[in-house]
């Protein structure tokens, strides 16, 4: 999924949303900035300074992409048109660079050496999943493995966003065309999707509407517009009755019981009871053993428990995500009357903030302010993506402001000053 971030703007009844995007640029080297976002006190500061030892991270200096390590030195030289994550010890690199379409990578070792040749690629490619990197040609998708090139060659659908509608967040993360999860992959041929293997077989031998992917064990499928459970063996655990539904996770499954509007979210077991008696304007999937809710007529989130109990309460107006790492990326948002003559125009300054499992504000970024005379935006703010490895891709598109990646206690282990854009 795509989680929204704020701050957003309403003002004459039109809300203005920013989102973060798969594609956000990456860090250019600067290392003497000093700043850091605030970091509260707690038991967050024990952990090491860094990412996780071993890892990789990419970033530009120069215009050239190269790699850091967990403690923000240079291990392979910037010498690419553009570099993605690793996924062990393998990591993506590309050249020929279209914007946004990568017209051809390859797969580099953790000394910077190729190890796969370059493939050409017509559509988007993301990180490794399980040892498998999607690519395309053409509109058309396949894998490539580690080690082995080619694995299946491209052959499933890879619609563009406005023909996937509400889904187009799936394109990465279930479906048309998403990494191997469980050793299945989910694709897309024609109108409908299906579940393959490392060797590109259809493991189930038939179509869904729509699915995620497998994630302990199950997976959610679209079966004649309404939604269901399959098991491994492809078998239908919980037969397709809900209008919508979340992913399964830790043992729970948030689905809508009516299709009309928001209200009646639920969370059920792999049997398809209910978890525990309270309904939900919405439900979002657990995530590190808690999932954020939304009572009706509420205006926050909580996050429960696997008990249904609560946990910790957000703010009003603040938009849940999902944890990570044991933090979760919190739109916070501070709204604000202001009256022109006779109109009113309400404005919510946003700030991303991590907290961790017991609700505690962790790390707090740059906020984002609004100019309350309604001529734009008076301070761009920090925007982040989850952590991953132990640190936090964190941008802006405020001219001079600091961007690089974070560490779970709010350290800059890489910092540079605004993108060359």
């Amino acid at each position: 999924m795509i989680y929204r971030l704020l701050p957003t703007l309403v003002a004459t009844g039109i809300l203005v949303a920013l989102s973060c995007n798969p594609g956000s640029p990456e860090p250019v080297s600067n290392t003497d900035a000093e700043l850091a976002p605030t970091s509260a006190d707690g038991e967050i500061q024990n952990l090491p300074k860094g990412g996780t030892p071993g890892q990789l991270f990419p970033v530009r200096v120069e215009g050239k992409a190269g790699y850091i390590d967990h403690l923000g030195e240079i291990v392979i030289k910037p010498q690419f048109e553009g570099a993605w994550d690793f996924y062990g010890d393998r990591g993506v690199v590309w050249r020929h660079f279209e914007h946004p379409i990568p017209s051809e990578f390859a797969v580099i070792d953790k000394t910077g050496a190729l190890v796969s040749p370059w493939y050409e690629s017509g559509a988007y490619i993301h990180t490794f999943s399980e040892g498998y990197l999607p690519h395309g040609q053409e509109s058309k998708m396949g894998y490539v493995s580690l080690t082995d090139g080619v694995i299946v060659e491209p052959q499933f659908h890879f619609p563009p966003f406005e023909e996937t509608g509400a889904d187009c967040y799936c394109v990465f993360e279930g479906g048309p065309v998403a990494g191997f999860s469980e050793g299945l992959a989910l694709v897309q041929r024609g109108h409908g999707q299906y579940f393959i293997d490392a060797d590109g077989n259809d493991v189930f031998g038939r179509k869904f509407d729509q699915a995620y992917s497998f994630k302990d064990g199950f997976a959610p499928v679209m079966i004649d517009e309404k939604w269901g459970l399959i098991n491994h063996e492809g078998e239908v655990v919980i037969e397709p009755t809900y209008a919508w539904v979340g992913e399964f996770s830790d043992g729970l499954w948030p689905v809508k019981i009516e299709d009309s509007g928001y209200g009646h979210w639920v969370f059920v077991d792999s049997s398809g009871q209910p978890a525990f008696p309270a309904k939900y304007e919405f439900a979002y999937s657990f995530s590190g053993g808690l999932a954020a809710v939304k009572l009706e007529a509420s205006e926050s989130y909580s996050y429960i428990d696997p008990l249904g109990d609560v946990v910790f309460k957000l703010p009003p107006r603040a938009e849940p995500g999902q944890f990570s790492e044991g933090l979760v990326k919190i739109g916070l948002s501070d709204e604000q009357v202001v009256w022109t003559g006779s109109s009113k125009a309400t404005f919510s300054n946003g700030q991303i903030a991590f907290f961790d499992q017991t609700g505690n504000k962790v790390i707090e970024l740059d906020p984002m302010i609004w100019n309350p005379t309604g001529d734009g935006v008076k301070q761009w703010g920090h925007f982040a993506a989850d952590f991953s490895n132990g640190l936090a891709k964190v941008w802006s598109q405020d001219p001079g402001r600091q961007e690089g990646y974070i560490d779970r206690q709010g350290n800059w282990i890489w910092i540079s000053q605004q993108l060359a854009r």
